[in-house]
């Protein structure tokens, strides 16, 4: 087990820390909750720096770490969605997202096709971590314009999330064409 998995593996048990820090009432448990998912979100980037940069990439990390993510991510929004901060439609439209760039990330491995993540991918994790930040934040603020603003950065990031997953998709297409002919 390489050290970013075990950094992956560590984020995903983070996560019932977050979400019970937000529902709990304790002092300071929303200020807590966000510090953990920042810190959750920080530790992503550390482990695909040491993988890169100490070639400590694996099938296991190309696999945990993007799962990490998605649960952080999905699992909080829904909280949010709980907390109603974050309305249905866009977390709906989040994880359908989420379920069809994995489904052609899925049919790229299996015609062979490998791309690393692509800029839009990098952009919607930003945005998508600021969202929910910001959400949290709109937790602990009873003023309408965090959750305004948390609201506004959750849709920016979906848009942002189709930046650049054409490329990848035309490419298939014209994969799966050229073994059909």
């Amino acid at each position: 087990m390489t050290i970013p998995n075990i950094i992956s593996i560590f984020r995903m048990l983070l996560i019932p820390f977050v979400i019970a820090f937000l529902f709990i009432d304790v002092n300071y448990n929303y200020q807590i909750a966000l510090g953990l998912y920042l810190f959750a979100m920080i530790t992503d980037l550390i482990d695909g720096y040491i993988a890169r940069k100490y070639k400590l990439e694996s099938e296991l990390g190309r696999f945990l770490d993007p799962l990490a993510d998605k649960m952080m991510n999905i699992l909080l929004m829904i909280t949010l969605l709980y907390l109603q901060i974050f309305p249905i439609w866009i977390v709906l439209l989040q994880i359908a997202r989420d379920l069809f760039v994995d489904a052609v990330i899925n049919l790229q491995a299996s015609l062979k096709m490998f791309t690393s993540a692509v800029i839009g991918a990098k952009l919607r994790t930003l945005l998508l971590t600021a969202s929910i930040a910001v959400g949290i934040i709109a937790l602990s603020n009873s003023q309408p314009g965090f959750i305004n603003a948390a609201y506004y950065l959750l849709i920016i990031s979906f848009a942002a999330g189709f930046i650049g997953i054409f490329k990848p998709t035309i490419s298939i297409g014209k994969k799966i064409l050229t073994k059909w002919k």
